[in-house]
């Protein structure tokens, strides 16, 4: 039979036998994430160089109070003010590798459907971790808070603002729920005609808000359409998704067919693209100016 242990060797024996009953700490833990298209992420420690190919996910990190983290980011980052001054790495369709080098990034953020497979790679054989970003539902965009938090060290934070940002959403849905449905075209660009299908969130936002989405069934998230299969949709409602500028010329371009229910009752409107395209926290306020113009429409204002 071994004797008793004493002294020093007690202490050691008894602090090896604590490390291996309660396992490393959460701080030697690996950051593991899963992001949007399935593919996990592995970091030892929370990222804090990163890049933004994005300007949604630009916008992620300032709500997340990490902003000091990004080193660069694509052009239109332009929320908030700040995110201007941001060193510019290219656009979301092509990016500055020489740039992206010369800033070290130690995690990547990109836009699954909107940057170039192609632009990706170039940043993958670098060795940069991607995290790929394609929210399609309101809660992805509260899932997204939560991971993106983990990742940059402020898992807390996010957690806190998913839940506040689900919270407004129930509140938002539940204004506007069992209403009388109005059928949308929503028109994303003039040349060619452009606008998304069932599968964009924006077009979760329109059924939220009692509207219809007269392209949800194709197949493209966003296809270029005739204006002969709008015509023939015959919509209650057009909406621009455009700067005003811009949106204004859209809208006249359509009073031609006076026979169209949205042209023959003046249910012609535009609403800022940045509110609403970009699947951030900022979307319950477009979701909102989304939900008042149906509404309006719906009322015959």
């Amino acid at each position: 039979m071994v004797g008793a242990i004493h002294g020093p060797i007690r202490k050691g024996v008894t602090a090896l036998l604590l490390l291996f009953a309660t396992g490393p700490t959460s701080a030697e833990l690996p950051i593991v994430v899963q992001d949007d298209t399935g593919i996990k992420l592995v970091l030892s420690t929370p990222a804090k160089r990163i890049i933004t190919l994005s300007p949604h996910l630009t916008e992620y990190l300032f709500h997340l109070g990490v902003d000091d983290q990004i080193v660069g980011a694509v052009e239109y980052s332009n929320y908030p003010a700040k995110a201007k001054l941001i060193p510019r790495i290219g656009s979301h369709q092509k990016f500055n590798l020489e740039a992206i080098i010369a800033l070290g990034p130690d995690l990547a953020l990109a836009w699954h459907s909107g940057n170039p497979t192609s632009e990706l790679t170039r940043i993958d054989r670098l060795g940069i971790p991607i995290f790929r970003s394609e929210p399609r539902q309101l809660k992805h965009i509260a899932n997204t808070l939560r991971r993106l938090g983990r990742l940059t060290g402020v898992e807390d934070h996010g957690h806190r603002l998913a839940k506040m940002f689900l919270a407004d959403a129930s509140t938002l849905k539940k204004q506007y729920n069992g209403r009388s449905p109005m059928r949308v075209f929503y028109q994303v660009w003039q040349d060619p005609l452009m606008t998304l299908n069932g599968k964009h969130l924006v077009s979760r936002l329109i059924r939220h808000c009692g509207g219809v989405n007269i392209f949800e069934h194709v197949d493209l998230l966003a296809p270029t359409v005739s204006r002969e299969a709008v015509i023939g949709a015959d919509p209650e409602i057009i909406i621009a998704a455009a700067p005003a500028s811009m949106a204004h010329d859209w809208l006249i371009s359509w009073r031609r067919w006076s026979g169209l229910r949205a042209v023959k009752n003046k249910h012609l409107f535009t609403i800022d693209p940045d509110l609403i395209n970009r699947a951030t926290p900022r979307i319950l306020t477009g979701m909102q100016t989304l939900c008042e113009l149906i509404q309006r429409a719906r009322s015959g204002q």
